[in-house]
C-alpha cells in the first residue's frame, strides 16, 4: 500500500468562531496541489469519493492520536470526510486565528489504477464546546451523505445539550467499556435512546463485542434436547473482569443480562434486589418463576478490565435439570470454551480461540448502516433496570 497525503493550516477570522469558508477553500485547494496530481503522472488517478461523514470529538489529544491511528485504517474500506475535535484546556481555543488543520490522504494497492483518498478536518476545541459542535458538524459534513459520530472515552451523557449533539447524526457510537460510573451511565443511554427516538440510532461498542457471546449461547438451545431449558431458567451467573487499578465496569454482564431477559421475555417490573450482597438481584420469567442473577467481578490483566469473562445458564424443570456455561479459560484468556450439561451428561463441549476484537474492526461493523438495531434497545431496556437495582443499592 503506498500513497500521498498534503495538509495545511487553515487561518481563519480571529474571534469566537470556525471560519467554516476558509476550511473549505483549504480543501478544494489541496486537490489542485502538485502531490496530488503528481499521482496522475504514475498514471494512478485519486478519486473523492466519500460515502459518509465521519465526526470524532476526543477529550484530549491522547485519546485524539489514538483515534487519529484507526481512521487511517478506516479509510481503506469506507472513504469518508472525517471532521475531528480534540479537547484542549484552553477555554479560547475557538478565538485562535488558526482554525483548522486540512489533509487529503490517498491511498493505493501495487497495481491498483486508482487510489482512494479521504478529506480529514482538525478543530481544536475548548474543553466545553457542546452549544457548538452542533452547528459545525452541519456546516463541515457533506451535504446528502449518512453522518456518524463517534465518541470515544466518557461522552457527556448528564448533559442536556449532548442531545442536540446526537440529533444532528444518523448513528452515534459510544462505548460504555470507557464508562467511570458503569450503571449510571447505562441509565442515561437508555434515556437519550428514548429522547432521540428514530432520529439518530445509538449503538454501543460494548454491544458488538458481546456478540460471539449471544451466538454462542443461543446455539446451545438450537439442539432439541436442550431446547426445553428456555423456559425454565433459574439461575444466570455473569462473571466480568475487575483489574485491580482500573475502573470497576459491569456494562458486559449488565447488557448481556438485558438481551437474555427481553429475548426469554422476563419481567423487568419485577426486579428485586437480593439481600445486601453487590451484584445480586432477581426477576420472574413471563410464568411468574424466579430467576436469581448474579454478576461477580474477577480479577484480571488490565486489558481484559469490564470484558464478560463467564456466562453461565442453569435451569431446571421437574426430574431436569441443565447448565449451559461459556467461559474463558487459559493463562491468558483467549480460549472460549463452550460447556453443556444436561443431568450429569455432558453434550456439548467446544473449545475455540477468541481474542477480543480490536477497536477498527468493531467501528467498521458500525458504518455499515444508519439503522437502529432494535434487539440492542430491548436488551438496553432491561439493562437499565439491572443497572438501577445495582447502581442505588450502592448509594444508599
Amino acid at each position: 500500500m503506498s500513497g500521498v497525503n498534503v495538509s495545511s493550516e487553515v487561518h481563519g477570522r480571529k474571534g469566537p468562531a470556525v471560519d467554516v469558508g476558509s476550511i473549505e477553500r483549504e480543501l478544494a485547494q489541496l486537490w489542485r496541489m502538485p502531490t496530488v496530481v503528481g499521482l496522475r503522472e504514475t498514471d494512478i488517478v485519486p478519486t473523492r469519493t466519500s460515502v459518509l461523514n465521519l465526526v470524532v470529538h476526543s477529550s484530549n489529544a491522547t485519546i485524539g492520536k489514538r483515534t487519529g491511528n484507526i481512521i487511517n485504517e478506516l479509510a481503506a474500506n469506507h472513504p469518508s470526510r472525517v471532521i475531528s475535535f480534540t479537547a484542549t484546556s484552553d477555554p479560547h481555543a475557538f478565538d485562535d486565528d488558526i482554525d483548522a488543520h486540512v489533509s487529503t490522504h490517498c491511498h493505493t494497492a501495487s497495481g491498483e489504477r486508482f487510489a482512494e483518498c479521504y478529506e480529514k478536518i482538525e478543530i481544536k476545541s475548548p474543553p466545553d464546546s457542546l452549544d457548538e459542535l452542533p452547528s459545525l458538524i452541519v456546516a463541515l459534513a457533506v451535504p446528502d451523505l449518512p453522518t456518524f459520530i463517534w465518541w470515544p472515552g466518557q461522552p457527556p451523557l448528564h448533559d442536556q445539550r449532548f442531545r442536540r449533539v446526537a440529533l444532528v447524526a444518523n448513528r452515534l457510537i459510544i462505548d460504555s467499556l470507557d464508562f467511570a460510573n458503569c450503571s449510571e451511565n447505562l441509565i442515561r443511554v437508555a434515556a437519550l435512546c428514548r429522547e432521540v427516538g428514530d432520529e439518530c440510532a445509538i449503538s454501543d461498542l460494548n454491544w458488538a463485542r458481546l456478540g460471539p457471546w449471544r451466538s454462542m449461547m443461543s446455539q446451545f438451545f438450537d439442539k432439541p434436547e436442550c431446547n426445553w431449558a428456555l423456559g425454565h431458567v433459574t439461575e444466570l451467573k455473569l462473571e466480568y473482569g475487575h483489574a485491580s487499578h482500573g475502573k470497576q465496569n459491569a456494562a458486559q454482564p449488565m447488557l448481556f443480562a438485558g438481551w437474555l431477559a427481553s429475548r426469554l421475555g422476563w419481567d423487568r417490573e419485577q426486579i428485586i434486589a437480593n439481600g445486601n450482597t453487590h451484584g445480586v438481584c432477581s426477576t420472574r420469567d413471563r410464568n411468574g418463576h424466579t430467576i436469581d442473577i448474579i454478576m461477580r467481578d474477577q480479577e484480571v490483566p488490565s486489558h481484559y478490565n469490564g470484558y464478560l469473562l463467564s456466562a453461565t445458564v442453569a435451569a431446571r424443570h421437574g426430574e431436569q435439570e441443565g447448565t449451559f456455561e461459556i467461559a474463558r479459560v487459559g493463562d491468558d484468556l483467549t480460549t472460549i470454551k463452550m460447556t453443556a450439561t444436561l443431568g450429569e451428561n455432558v453434550v456439548i463441549e467446544h473449545a475455540m480461540r477468541s481474542e477480543p476484537p480490536n477497536l477498527s474492526q468493531l467501528l467498521l461493523r458500525e458504518l455499515e448502516n444508519t439503522m437502529a438495531e432494535q434487539i440492542f434497545h430491548d436488551a438496553l431496556c432491561d439493562a437499565e433496570q439491572y443497572a438501577a437495582t445495582i447502581y442505588f443499592r450502592r448509594n444508599s
